[in-house]
């Protein structure tokens, strides 16, 4: 399971069961997440105590889950990982747009009083 596709699945979990269980279900995900992500965060090699607190400020907290603060930073983090991608890609060579999630795209380029926009 992908980073991004754990980030989902934590802002998706299921408000209506009981805490405990969402304090479970969180927890793993955050696990899992910082398993995927720790070369992301902290770079290759053993992680030090500081390393792994850096991870949990990261990560949302799972006691918290539904705090707009979590939500938030479970937000920021996705980007981060999007945008990190999208450059490694283009530094592979690949074509790629430079559109995050929750961007505003148009279907053509948009003309103003410069002149047109890029294509």
């Amino acid at each position: 399971m992908s980073a991004l596709q754990i980030i989902d699945d934590m802002k998706k979990i299921d408000r209506k069961a009981p805490m405990s269980e969402i304090k479970a279900q969180a927890e793993a995900m955050k696990n899992i997440l910082q398993a995927n992500l720790r070369a992301f965060l902290v770079g290759p090699g053993a992680v030090s105590e500081a390393e792994y607190k850096l991870m949990d400020k990261v990560i949302a907290n799972p006691s918290e889950i539904f705090q707009v603060n979590n939500q938030a930073r479970l937000d920021v983090l996705k980007k981060a990982i999007l945008r990190k991608s999208q450059i490694e890609a283009k530094i592979a060579g690949l074509n790629v747009v430079d559109t995050m999630p929750g961007d505003v795209t148009t279907a053509k380029p948009v003309e103003g009083i410069i002149g047109k926009g890029k294509k």
